[in-house]
């Protein structure tokens, strides 16, 4: 316990020590702002997911890194796609899907079309109660088809058009009535979804305790409860989709340690001294599977993560070694090696942990904690299949991680 409390106070020192912010998470990709005075600044843009695209935009120069509001600039874009406006939606950016004569925006499930010169017109299908034959029926609002209808209805081919309130069919509709009326139009490239991949590596140290208990009369001479400290190897591969969600991430790789527990036990007789000493050794490599949620901070990023581990105990043995000491004249000593356990050496585990992580110019330096937990490691062995006892694992890892 003690060990605990003083890795977390570590953790809240490492949090607080830091004198550059950091948004780990995510990531800036080469893009642009539209200033009030129509003046377009190049820089990078903070990639967000689909909902907080359309709130504000954090936009990083070599002056530093702003927050705009859609009340502040506007618009923004990204370099390879996507770009938003404002003054179609309140207090909102909107997506531009066709610029034009006519144009299309979006605004979460909601569209807008604006013809050159007048005001945004909105298209969206609510759903609306209708009494009909003293019944009360509910029904799609379908007057949008209608707006749309009257607002392209100077273009003779568009009357017979059918559409649907989706992206796709608007895209299409939009410019088959640019084409028609003869009038230049951009369709803009849609915001492209980046994958962030991330590598770590780090090296820390896991706590291990194996317990063993509902022992049976073979099993008289083990110890209930193994514990060690190992030096551990971990290696992290993260992938995260900022476009879709911010703040999950997916994580697996691998740990690697190699554990070694012993005990000793000793009966004095009148006729014979026994000495009982067991070893269990393996080489363990865990590789797991983890949803991560990070919550960033101005300097830091707190993440939490959970999931399971696939586990493998390799080189492993259980041994029991026994010597007698005969208390006669030629202190004959019989000694013996026999295996008392078997490891099921496939096996699977959860997991929980906590990492915090602030950015070291192009790296993250990160300190973890994980805690794991397994049952059914150890099996009686084939000869002694007839004997019984239960076995568990709880791991409880400390980590210092590079990430990039």
């Amino acid at each position: 316990m003690k060990n605990v409390f003083c890795f977390l106070l570590f953790i809240a020192f490492f949090a607080g020590f830091s004198t550059q912010t950091s948004l780990a998470q995510v990531e800036f990709r080469d893009g642009f702002i539209i200033k009030a005075n129509n003046d377009t600044i190049r820089g990078q843009v903070l990639q967000r997911s689909l909902k907080n695209r359309y709130e504000s935009c954090t936009f990083k120069s070599s002056e530093g890194v702003t927050v705009y509001l859609p009340t502040e600039i506007r618009g923004y874009g990204y370099s390879n796609g996507g770009s938003f406006i404002t003054g179609v939606a309140d207090n909102a950016f909107v997506q531009v899907l066709v610029d034009g004569h006519l144009s299309l925006y979006e605004y979460g499930t909601v569209f807008y079309v604006r013809k050159e010169g007048a005001v945004a017109q909105i298209l969206e299908s609510k759903r609306v109660e209708v009494v009909r034959e003293g019944r009360l029926i509910i029904q799609k609002d379908e007057a949008w088809k209608a707006r749309l209808a009257v607002i392209m209805n100077d273009c003779e081919a568009m009357l017979m058009r059918n559409y649907e309130l989706k992206r796709k069919s608007l895209t299409e509709t939009v410019v088959a009535y640019n084409e028609c009326a003869g009038k230049t139009f951009t369709k803009e490239e849609n915001v492209k979804l980046w994958v962030n991949v991330n590598l770590g590596l780090g090296v820390g140290y896991t706590n291990t305790s194996m317990g063993l208990k509902n022992l049976d009369a073979q099993y008289r001479y083990l110890d209930t409860d193994y514990k060690e400290s190992d030096p551990t190897l971990f290696f992290d591969l993260g992938f995260s989709l900022p476009g879709l969600a911010e703040k999950l991430s997916i994580h697996t790789g691998f740990s690697y340690s190699k554990p070694s527990f012993s005990s000793t036990e000793m009966v004095n007789g009148s006729l014979v001294d026994a000495y009982y000493d067991n070893y269990v050794n393996y080489d363990f490599l865990s590789i797991p599977l983890l949803l991560q949620y990070a919550i960033p901070f101005d300097h830091t990023t707190l993440a939490f993560d959970a999931g399971v581990s696939f586990d493998n105990y390799m080189n492993s043995s259980a041994v029991l070694q026994t010597a007698r000491v005969f208390k006669n004249a030629s202190n004959r000593i019989e000694l013996s090696n026999n295996e008392f356990a078997v490891f099921d050496e496939k096996q699977a585990s959860y997991l929980a942990g906590v990492r915090v992580r602030r950015k070291v110019g192009y790296f993250s330096a990160e300190v973890g904690i994980r805690y794991t937990i397994q049952s059914g490691q150890l099996v009686p062995p084939v000869f002694l299949e007839s004997a019984n006892f239960e076995s568990s694992v709880k791991r409880l890892s400390l980590s210092l991680n590079l990430i990039w």
